[in-house]
């Protein structure tokens, strides 16, 4: 469907970022950083999301050094755009800070995260991680039993990867693994 949208609107930046969403799924980092690359190129009203995405697969990859420089972008761009209410870029930016070891900075991005909406279920879920890599297990927990008992309408799609982690998570602790 997406190769179809791009052949009937070539210059639909949207397309663009649902099929580096599809190709980032399926593992073809390369094809998803090179749409989400396109759409950057074609739009300068949702740049933000293509910037967090392409700022996910990086980090994916193993360039956090990228990854961080996309969603700084991401965030600057949608601060500045006056959109209220998401919390992805925020999630995904501490995603990343979180892998690099920067603890305390990531804890900010999912309290912002939060702030914008408060049943993110992968907010919870981030700080969680978060917790656990500090060792606080007691903390962790608490997170981890946040998202699983969100009712937050994205629940179903979007967050179900965070959802999944959050349960893993919290029947590790439960066992005391």
């Amino acid at each position: 469907d997406c190769n179809e949208a791009i052949r009937l609107a070539p210059k639909n930046a949207d397309a663009y970022m649902v099929r580096a969403i599809v190709w980032r799924d399926k593992g073809e980092y390369d094809r998803a950083l090179a749409d989400d690359s396109e759409a950057i190129r074609l739009s300068s009203q949702k740049q933000y999301i293509a910037y967090a995405t392409r700022g996910e697969i990086w980090r994916l990859k193993g360039d956090l050094d990228r990854a961080l420089a996309d969603q700084d972008m991401a965030i600057r761009l949608y601060t500045s755009s006056g959109i209220r209410g998401q919390s992805g870029v925020f999630v995904m930016r501490g995603d990343t800070l979180r892998y690099r070891g920067d603890l305390d900075r990531a804890l900010a991005d999912y309290d912002q995260a939060l702030r914008r909406q408060p049943d993110a279920i992968s907010a919870f879920t981030g700080r969680g991680l978060t917790y656990e890599k500090m060792g606080d297990d007691a903390r962790a927990r608490i997170e981890f039993k946040k998202a699983v008992s969100s009712h937050s309408a994205l629940r179903a799609f979007w967050a179900k990867s965070a959802l999944e982690t959050a349960r893993a998570r919290l029947a590790a602790l439960d066992s005391g693994a």
